[in-house]
């Protein structure tokens, strides 16, 4: 019976058990390393930050997905790999070897060194919500002030920016701030689409701060690599985003910030029997920003061409592999705080309720097509 591992529960790897149940594998031991039994669909994430959500609504129950794929799941970490031996070791000091190995064990966010207690990576986001939830209960008691403060423009912390404000409002002295680096925030957007957005900002209650590299974060303040300090009382890091370390320390091939290159298949440089996904991968013919969308349309693919490998056994498989073409314009939506939302595509610019209900309709259909919590 040959191993076939999959380390991480993102989105990609999720949807592979989800046709597996559907088509089992035959004598083949699969097994799921994951921390936990549960992870959050990125997809409700602001709907949950905002309130519009219970915490469970968008947890993905990865221990009923594989069970009923016909694998196991072990609740570790991976903590080192050997590509070459086809061994890796968990965080529990396990040995465990395989013959085909998928990584879809996401990302983390925040610039490396910033310790302040007050600073809550965004990613990973199953460690992120506990914090903030407890920000927003410190804050609710009148323990802490409602002063928060993202740091990254991106269009993801943006939205968080946006959720964030909403759940704040109506606190006296509320003040959410985007922290970012880039003169012109949200400038990897079509032109109408940003200008939409950063005028939503304002009244949202969310205030934008340009030029502000953030070096560090110390004793409640974040400086900037000009000397400008901000206050606030939690920092959501949203920007940085980088590989766990053991995956370049493994020799895989990686981009600069530590993800594993691949190719069109998903299989990584140098092998046919290594994949990753999702935020763990780094196309190298056509990169693409680390977002949910492009995992859930690689899924597909990595589930014929897992099957692929690990039926045939050898470097021949890759002569059936399946490839990956990345969408080039897709439906970008994106919540405002309140149950509205803004869309884009091919540079047709919606906003509205009835987006918020598209949006809404479209998440649970992911989460139902999962057999939701």
């Amino acid at each position: 019976m040959r191993r076939l591992i999959l380390a991480g529960g993102g989105h990609a790897h999720a949807l592979v058990l989800a046709a597996y149940a559907a088509q089992p594998l035959s004598d083949v031991e699969l097994i799921l390393i994951s921390p936990d039994t549960h992870a959050p669909y990125t997809g409700m994430l602001p709907g949950v930050v905002a309130g519009h959500y219970r915490d469970e609504q968008h947890q993905i129950n990865l221990a009923r997905l594989v069970e009923r794929a016909g694998g196991v799941q072990r609740l570790d970490r991976v903590a080192e790999l050997d590509p070459e031996a086809k061994e890796l070791r968990l965080e529990s000091g396990e040995a465990m070897a395989y013959d085909v190995l998928s990584l879809n064990v996401g990302a983390f966010s925040g610039p490396v060194g910033l310790m302040d207690p007050r600073v809550a990576p965004v990613k990973p986001f199953g460690r992120f919500l506990p914090t903030l939830n407890e920000f927003f209960d410190a804050a609710g008691e009148g323990r802490v002030r409602p002063h928060a403060a993202v740091i990254g423009g991106g269009l993801g912390g943006m939205e968080l920016a946006f959720a964030i404000a909403f759940r704040l409002r109506g606190a006296a002295d509320a003040r959410v701030t985007v922290l970012t680096r880039d003169v012109e925030p949200l400038n990897e957007l079509p032109p109408r689409f940003r200008r939409r957005i950063l005028a939503r900002a304002p009244k949202a209650g969310v205030e934008i701060i340009s030029s502000f590299d953030v070096t560090a974060v110390e004793d409640g303040a974040a400086k900037s690599a000009d000397g400008r300090a901000f206050e606030a009382d939690f920092f959501a890091a949203a920007a940085g985003v980088r590989a766990a370390p053991w995956v370049a320390e493994s020799g895989m091939a990686c981009d600069p910030a530590g993800f594993a290159h691949v190719k069109s298949t998903l299989a990584a440089l140098g092998f046919w029997d290594h994949f990753a996904a999702g935020d763990a991968a780094s196309l190298i013919a056509s990169p693409r920003p680390k977002s949910g969308v492009f995992a859930v349309r690689q899924a597909p693919v990595l589930a014929h061409n897992l099957r692929q490998a690990i039926a045939s056994g050898g470097p021949g498989a890759e002569m059936n592999y399946r490839a990956y073409h990345p969408q080039k314009d897709y439906l970008k939506l994106v919540s405002l705080g309140a149950r509205r939302a803004i869309a884009e595509k091919r540079g047709v610019v919606m906003e509205g309720r009835w987006v918020w209900s598209l949006k809404d309709r479209i998440d649970r259909a992911f989460m139902a097509k999962l057999g939701g919590a």
